[in-house]
């Protein structure tokens, strides 16, 4: 119970306005992201080929992410599962996880093509691919984080993440953002 009273409280947190050089502070965004991963974890409905002994996030260039979900939620309960983190180096890593996470720093030092080949890789197997770009969603991921209004926001495609089996919860629709 106070797991998910701290989870609400960072989720809370996390849609209040932010300043600028709070934005700016890795820390501080890279915690607000984990948080969000982890209710994408616990809060979707995943199909049943994903059930096994541990419930697989891997991060793609987000070491401050990578390390705040270790040191947060690292097995902390997904259903079943438990939360298993891992940073991945190869597209083929992608079919080990249940949900990938391709960073704004990942996306901005290797480029447009490097982050499609990412979110492609996904393509075909039951993973929600969460990426954090401009045209994320145009390029393929379920759900892409923003910054509306000085806040970290997400925005989701329904249709992609049909594509991979996965509905998405009604707690993390009601949260995202509606253009």
């Amino acid at each position: 119970m106070k797991a998910f009273i701290v989870i609400g409280l960072s989720m809370v947190f996390a849609l209040l306005p932010l300043e600028q050089n709070e934005l700016d502070g890795e820390d501080t965004v890279a915690n607000f992201k984990a948080a969000f991963l982890f209710q994408f974890a616990v809060s979707n409905n995943w199909p049943p080929s994903n059930a096994g002994d541990s419930f697989v996030v891997g991060i793609v260039g987000g070491e401050s992410v990578y390390n705040e979900l270790v040191d947060k939620y690292a097995n902390k309960p997904v259903g079943s599962q438990s939360l298993e983190v891992v940073m991945l180096d190869k597209t083929p890593d992608i079919a080990k996880c249940q949900m990938i996470y391709i960073s704004k720093a990942f996306s901005k030092i290797q480029g447009e093509a490097e982050t499609r080949k990412w979110i492609k890789g996904a393509q075909n197997i039951p993973v929600l691919v969460v990426s954090d770009t401009d045209k994320g969603l145009d390029w393929g991921a379920a759900i892409n984080f923003k910054v509306v209004d000085n806040r970290i926001r997400y925005e989701i495609s329904t249709a992609q993440a049909e594509q991979h089996e996965i509905t998405i919860g009604s707690k993390i629709l009601s949260w995202a953002v509606q253009d």
